[in-house]
């Protein structure tokens, strides 16, 4: 079994989960113990950068206490055309990290477990269904992501099947530490009567 710590890092929206994974043969079995937004965050642009690391790691270990981590993972933070300090401040968290978790870490590109999620399902249509943060969602399926490199086995695939994405999306939904938004209203189509 392994227990991986997955983040999703920013300053403003840093989401994270701490699932647990199960190779029984050629099953894997996982539960997600939670999923969140972290308060505590460091920005470079801050006089007391230091102090901010600190508490954000404190916060990573509040989260994490408890849950025998095996794995860390993190997305890296491309530029994409963003200018300014926001890829300093999720760098320095990022070192931060390596320097207080003897666990590997692994930090990888979005596009690279957002390649192998949409090749199974509609990652945005996702987005759009579940009731908590893009980002929480998105460290949910790094963990998974983390898992499948680790044993060379397929987890990402059983999201094909609408059941088990919806299982998925109920889970994240009944363990995570943020308030639910409001789900979507449905609208609602009438059916013209026929004359005559």
């Amino acid at each position: 079994m392994i227990t991986v710590l997955a983040n999703d890092p920013g300053t403003k929206n840093y989401g994270f989960a701490v699932v647990s994974l199960k190779k029984e043969g050629s099953k894997i079995k996982y539960r997600l113990h939670k999923t969140g937004k972290l308060t505590k965050t460091a920005d470079i642009k801050n006089k007391d950068l230091q102090k901010e690391l600190r508490a954000y790691l404190k916060e990573l270990k509040i989260h994490t206490r408890g849950h025998k981590i095996t794995h860390v993972v993190a997305e890296r933070y491309m530029t994409r055309g963003i200018k300014g300090p926001l890829v300093e401040s999720v760098n320095m968290m990022l070192g931060g990290m390596h320097v207080t978790y003897k666990q590997p870490i692994h930090i990888m590109p979005a596009a690279v477990w957002k390649n192998r999620a949409n090749k199974f399902f509609d990652l945005k249509a996702f987005y759009k269904e579940i009731r908590v943060e893009a980002h929480e969602a998105d460290a949910t399926f790094m963990a998974f992501y983390t898992a499948e490199k680790i044993w060379g086995v397929d987890i990402m695939d059983r999201f094909a099947k609408p059941k088990e994405l919806r299982r998925l999306r109920e889970r994240i939904e009944g363990c995570t530490l943020s308030p639910l938004k409001k789900p979507k209203r449905v609208k609602k189509v009438v059916k013209k009567k026929r004359k005559g």
